[in-house]
């Protein structure tokens, strides 16, 4: 009549998986990092606060279509860059107004509170995430390097199956 004894085995999370960006690239020439959160997330040094609002010229990033319905902030740890992102059910775009060139495009999918499937980014419509699954508080980040000729680089997320949601949760460009 021994007590039962449970022992949980917390396995850290791979690199490209723990929502945490890595090192910027050594002699960009620029870096621009925009974090997908709510109005009342806690700023992320280095990071511009994206809400889900349409492109404006002034600002210089946005949607094509007003989204900040689709903001979440799972309040995790208190990390506003794993803990917060931008969702669509469908297809959804953001852009930043960019020098033509180079770039090198990071984002991160995934929600630190549930379980999500089908993500998919396209950057400059390279594939980045194609139908990546993430796990409760796990994360995908993934890179592409694209040419930049219109003055805007481009994001595109989804179109997911039924019931599936991209998560957007930061996005960084370094200027090659």
């Amino acid at each position: 009549n021994e007590p039962i004894v449970w022992e949980i085995e917390v396995v850290p999370a791979e690199p490209n998986e723990d929502g945490v960006p890595p090192a910027v690239t050594a002699g960009v020439s620029k870096t621009i990092q925009i974090n997908f959160c709510g109005y009342k997330s806690r700023a992320v040094d280095g990071f511009e606060s994206d809400h889900g609002r349409l492109f404006e010229a002034q600002r210089g990033y946005g949607w094509a279509d007003n989204i900040s319905a689709n903001v979440r902030e799972r309040n995790v740890n208190g990390d506003s860059l794993s803990g917060s992102f931008v969702f669509t059910r469908g297809s959804d775009q953001w852009e930043h107004a960019v020098e033509k060139g180079r770039w090198k495009v990071t984002v991160c999918v995934g929600d630190a509170g549930h379980v999500q499937n089908g993500q998919r980014v396209r950057v400059e419509g390279v594939p980045v995430i194609d139908d990546v699954q993430t796990a409760e508080g796990r994360f995908w980040e993934a890179s592409a390097t694209v040419e930049v000729t219109d003055g805007r680089l481009t994001l595109d997320l989804g179109p997911q199956g039924f019931g599936e949601n991209t998560c957007l949760n930061w996005v960084r460009m370094e200027r090659l």
